[in-house]
């Protein structure tokens, strides 16, 4: 399914006049072989982008701290539990 949208938009968009959607098309063209493998690859970075997006948060709200070994530790704190259950 992947591989025949992406074909049929490459032969849609071949005749079109829009520089913009030369762009995209290209961009689509050289990038094939990686997008339709993502659509068939069971492993994601969902993980390691939510871990980023936490130590973002906490950055954001210790904004003016100056105590950065207490910040590291915060967030060393923060993973070392991340998945545990407590009673």
């Amino acid at each position: 399914l992947p591989f025949s949208f992406l074909l049929l938009l490459e032969f849609r968009l071949i005749g079109s006049i829009y520089l913009l959607l030369h762009k995209i098309f290209g961009g689509l063209s050289n990038w094939f072989t990686p997008i339709t493998n993502s659509f068939f690859c069971p492993y994601t970075n969902g993980f390691t982008e939510g871990c980023n997006n936490k130590i973002k948060v906490s950055k954001r709200n210790a904004y003016g701290l100056q105590n950065f070994k207490r910040f590291r530790n915060r967030i060393l704190f923060m993973f070392s539990h991340q998945g545990r259950t407590g009673a």
